[in-house]
């Protein structure tokens, strides 16, 4: 975990804190059947939090999907036997900048100094000086409900840690097999809305209809828009099956594991991976720029702890009982 500094506020995090958080109040409001909310701070930092039901499915790619990497494999079933909570959506800029205001948390990609941005003139991910978690990925001011991108693992741990500090509830980062059982929701397809180009505008990922400027994705779904170039507003695109938004787009999240080159490694209860390199941890989930394969509800990749990058954010998640489960539905 990075070190925590204590710092003066710049403007940008100034604004965000005052929208986000002008002091710090937890508590648990249940809204619907399925979900609980955290409070770090006023209205916009609330956390919602989607109860995932115990079960179980198979992880990983069968050797015949087209677009299988040898590291999805092989296949094995998990079993849930507890339900457990992941966060709605990913963490938002407006949510990690609460974060920073109580902690002086000081990022990873703030300590080296540069950020990599995306350059619209032509198409490079290049680094720039004075970039960080508050921008955009072409490198201007990030709206507080944008997911918070550029955020190393390192720095996602930090912020669990203030999390379950200030709720008194264990908050940590989805494993890889949740992440994957959440994303799939009960689907067994190549994507969680099925096996080709989506219908309609289901997740933020690369389509061939999709212009900025003057240029196109090389690689993008067929016949396909979201209408953004970049990471949308969370929560933009419809849920899938299990409530969740954005699992297959808009940023690729941090999950807790170390990473293995195959599935054999990872245990069958659905806990994190901890017998692989854990100098390299696991990312899942489809972004922005992703061309379709990389969006499969199977792809997983992996960074060094202090990586950063303008496609990959995090979500967070806690254990639940059944009664707990039981109580937060009520």
């Amino acid at each position: 975990m990075s070190k925590q500094g204590r710092f003066p506020l710049t403007a940008t995090i100034a604004r965000l804190a005052v929208a986000a958080c002008a002091a710090l109040s937890v508590g648990l409001t249940m809204a619907d059947p399925a979900v609980f909310q955290e409070y770090v701070g006023v209205e916009n930092a609330r956390i919602d939090m989607v109860i995932v039901d115990a079960g179980e499915f198979l992880m990983g790619s069968p050797e015949s999907e087209s677009g299988r990497a040898r590291r999805e494999g092989p296949q094995h079933k998990v079993k849930f036997a507890e339900p457990f909570a992941v966060s709605r959506t990913e963490i938002s800029v407006a949510q990690f900048a609460s974060f920073v205001a109580a902690t002086g948390h000081v990022a990873d990609v703030e300590r080296r100094g540069s950020g990599k941005v995306f350059n619209a003139r032509n198409g490079k991910i290049l680094d720039k000086p004075g970039v960080s978690w508050k921008h955009d990925f072409r490198g201007k001011e990030a709206a507080g409900d944008n997911p918070v991108i550029r955020v190393s693992w390192s720095d996602a741990q930090a912020f669990v840690s203030w999390l379950s500090a200030n709720t008194g509830k264990a908050y940590r980062l989805p494993s890889e097999a949740e992440f994957e059982y959440a994303l799939r929701a009960g689907s067994t397809s190549r994507y969680w809305w099925g096996n080709g180009a989506p219908d309609r505008a289901v997740e933020n990922v690369t389509g061939d209809r999709e212009r900025l400027k003057e240029l196109r994705w090389p690689v993008g779904f067929r016949g396909y828009t979201d209408r953004h170039w970049g990471p949308a507003p969370v929560g933009s695109f419809e849920a899938n099956p299990f409530g969740l938004h954005d699992m297959g787009g808009n940023a690729a999240e941090w999950v807790e594991d170390c990473y293995s080159e195959s599935l054999e490694a990872l245990p069958g209860d659905g806990t994190a991976g901890t017998n692989g390199n854990c100098d390299l941890r696991v990312f899942r989930g489809g972004a922005w720029g992703y061309a379709p394969p990389l969006v499969r509800s199977a792809f997983r990749n992996a960074a060094s702890r202090g990586h950063s990058s303008p496609m990959v954010g995090f979500r967070v998640a806690t254990d639940l009982s059944g009664d707990g489960a039981a109580q937060a539905r009520r």
